[in-house]
C-alpha cells in the first residue's frame, strides 16, 4: 500500500503541454520607468500584434523600440509603422502588381542578442533593425541607459516574478 510517492520530474514537453505558455507583454518608458501598457497572452504573432497596436495607440510619436530577437516584433512594427504605395498601372493585361510597403523612416528599432554558456551571459550583441544608426545613438545618449539594452524590462519581469507566486519557476511558495 503506497500512501505517497515522489513526484517525477516533468520534461519541457510535459510542462508545455500541461501548463501552456503564457507571456506577459509589457512596454516601459525608460526615462520615467512607467509601464505604458501590458498584455497577458501567448507568445504568438497575434498577441504581439494586439500588444503593439495598443501601445501605438497610447503614444503620440514613434518611440524607439528595443527588444529581444523575437521575430514577431519586426513583422508587426513593419505593419504598423508603414504605408502601402500602390504600383502604377502598366496598361498590360493580367493581375496588377502588389502595392509596395514602405517603412516609416522615423521608426527606430534595435534588438539585443545574448549568447549564454552554462547559464551565464557571455556575449551581448546589439543590432539595429529599423532606423538610422546616428539618430538611434543620439536618442540613447539623451536617455538614462546610454546604450541599447533591455535591462528595465528584465528588472520588471524579475520583480513581478518575485512578488507573484504564480509566475515563479520551481518555487515552494503558496500562490493564493
Amino acid at each position: 500500500m503506497v500512501f505517497c510517492s515522489k513526484k517525477k520530474a516533468l520534461t519541457d514537453d510535459d510542462l508545455q503541454a500541461h501548463y501552456g505558455q503564457t507571456w506577459i507583454w509589457a512596454a516601459i518608458d525608460s526615462e520615467t520607468r512607467l509601464i505604458i501598457c501590458f498584455l497577458v497572452g501567448d507568445r504568438t504573432l497575434e498577441s504581439c500584434r494586439e500588444f503593439l497596436r495598443e501601445l501605438s495607440s497610447r503614444v503620440d510619436n514613434i518611440p524607439m523600440f528595443t527588444s529581444d530577437e523575437l521575430p514577431h516584433y519586426k513583422t508587426v512594427l513593419g505593419e504598423i509603422y508603414s504605408e502601402e504605395i500602390p504600383e502604377a498601372k502598366s496598361g498590360k493585361r493580367g493581375r496588377p502588381r502588389k502595392p509596395e510597403r514602405v517603412i516609416d523612416p522615423e521608426l527606430d528599432y534595435a534588438t539585443v542578442h545574448k549568447t549564454r554558456e552554462n547559464g551565464k551571459v557571455t556575449k551581448v550583441e546589439k543590432r539595429i533593425v529599423y532606423g538610422d544608426e546616428k539618430r538611434i545613438e543620439e536618442k540613447i545618449a539623451k536617455g538614462p541607459g546610454k546604450k541599447i539594452n533591455t535591462s528595465y524590462i528584465e528588472r520588471f519581469n524579475g520583480t513581478v516574478r518575485q512578488h507573484d507566486g504564480h509566475l515563479r519557476r520551481k518555487s515552494q511558495t503558496f500562490a493564493k
